[in-house]
């Protein structure tokens, strides 16, 4: 039903552009398999979409415009075990192709630290998860999606390979690189420590784990 009326608002949107065929009494069976294929994906998605943008609204308007055009082209995906590299490279795409990237390095918004504000996790911990996404939003923008993909979603090197659109070991080089990169970062941003703590970081799995639950739910 949550799904089926995200759907519904995109269709009586101002920026929707979905043909009112798909919702006839014939396509019930195209509207339904999407929508199941759609469930299966959703949180991953979100994920994505919060750690790409950090606004939640922006997260939103991401989510919405990379649904509703997979939603308009889903007849030409011939394999259905596709969906999820088809929706994300949609995604992907959107957000360099379309500049979203250019709204990453936003503040903070209130919404999104009282995501973080609100959680049992212990306040030194809350601290470095916070430098964490700050610092990983120092990458260049490939290999800040390769390890949100990566690490955030969930995904295989595979299926990043897949979505970013190189290969696995094109993937694997972004991914080392990336890590690389915030090792040394974190030698520097990592000793910005509450009253002047100079305490090192906790493993970086560890810490992305614990980033991941924050953003471990559906946004829509």
């Amino acid at each position: 039903m949550k799904l089926f009326s995200f759907l519904w608002h995109l269709y009586n949107s101002s920026i929707g552009t979905i043909k009112k065929k798909y919702y006839l009494e014939k396509n019930k069976d195209i509207q339904a398999e999407f929508l199941e294929l759609l469930g299966g994906v959703l949180t991953p998605m979100s994920n994505y979409a919060r750690s790409m943008t950090r606004n939640l609204d922006d997260a939103k308007d991401l989510i919405s415009e990379s649904v509703l055009i997979a939603y308009e082209n889903f007849h030409k995906i011939r394999k259905k075990e596709s969906f999820k590299y088809f929706l994300f490279t949609i995604a992907s795409r959107l957000v360099f192709k379309r500049k979203l990237k250019q709204r990453f390095f936003a503040d903070y918004d209130e919404k999104y630290e009282n995501n973080l504000s609100t959680t049992n996790t212990a306040p030194d911990v809350l601290l470095d998860v916070k430098i964490l996404y700050e610092t990983m939003r120092k990458l260049p923008s490939k290999l800040y999606e390769a390890i949100i993909l990566y690490e955030i979603s969930g995904f295989s090197i595979e299926e990043v390979s897949k979505i970013q659109g190189i290969t696995k070991s094109g993937v694997k080089s972004r991914l080392k690189r990336a890590r690389e990169k915030l090792k040394s970062l974190l030698d520097v941003d990592g000793t910005k420590r509450v009253n002047g703590s100079t305490k090192m970081f906790q493993s970086f799995e560890f810490l992305t784990n614990e980033f991941r639950r924050f953003y471990d739910k559906e946004i829509l």
